[in-house]
């Protein structure tokens, strides 16, 4: 099985995995709520119910324009990379991430600083450690090679779908994709792994768009934040 077919099978896995703990949390939410006792009545309601919708698509060449159906939306956004496994002596792989630190460490302090916070809530590595394991293990992409533990695939989905702090708003998302666009560039690869944007709006409503190259993803969503906040209104 080649590479790009597995890694979108893995993705495949890990939207599964979202969705059935997203059920989870929902149901066990649901069950925690107290009841609502009515201002004019001694008479109990239920809690207000909230349903999340997703939205998947997939992203190719040709759908240059797709993420803006998506990012006209606020709230928080991710970007994550799969591969097979995470092969320390994967010298294309160190290429890439060897050129966004570079270019991170070009920039003025403060700015280098932003960035490599925004890199740590935003841009994260799923692989399979294990091949005889149904699961994933992530790590925060600019820290591939540190000592620091992954996060295994039920703490990374719930952080998604808990923390507010995982993930940055439109703004900034938009100014680490510029970083991580010249990096890509930079390595000399013009395809590496699959990757998936998700989109959380301000509402808790979920979109995902993949796509088997990362280079590919970052242009068309780089493209579609550069023409939606070209057309917000000016205040």
């Amino acid at each position: 099985m080649n590479d790009t077919v597995y890694e979108n099978i893995l993705i495949g896995n890990f939207l599964y995995f979202l969705g059935y703990q997203s059920c989870l949390i929902h149901h066990q939410n649901k069950q925690e709520k107290p009841e609502k006792v009515s201002a004019n009545s001694a008479q109990k309601t239920p809690a207000k119910d909230v349903h999340r919708a997703i939205n998947l698509f997939q992203q190719t060449p040709t759908d240059r324009l797709l993420g803006d159906v998506h990012l006209n939306f606020g709230g928080r956004n991710l970007l994550i990379e799969f591969k097979a496994f995470n092969n320390e002596s994967d010298t294309k792989e160190n290429n890439k991430r060897e050129s966004l630190i570079d270019k991170i460490k070009q920039l003025e302090p403060n700015e280098r600083k932003d960035m490599l916070s925004f890199s740590h809530k935003c841009h994260y590595l799923g692989y399979q450690s294990d091949p005889e394991r149904f699961t994933l293990d992530f790590v925060k992409y600019v820290d591939l090679q540190s000592k620091f533990p992954p996060c295994e695939m039920l703490s990374f989905s719930n952080k998604i779908l808990t923390d507010n702090d995982t993930g940055v708003e439109r703004d900034n998302f938009k100014r680490y994709l510029e970083i991580l666009k010249a990096a890509l560039v930079k390595s000399g690869r013009s395809f590496s792994t699959a990757g998936i944007h998700i989109n959380i709006s301000d509402d808790d409503q979920f979109t995902f768009t993949i796509c088997s190259s990362i280079e590919e993803l970052v242009d068309a969503i780089s493209d579609a934040l550069e023409n939606t906040l070209t057309a917000a209104p000016q205040g």
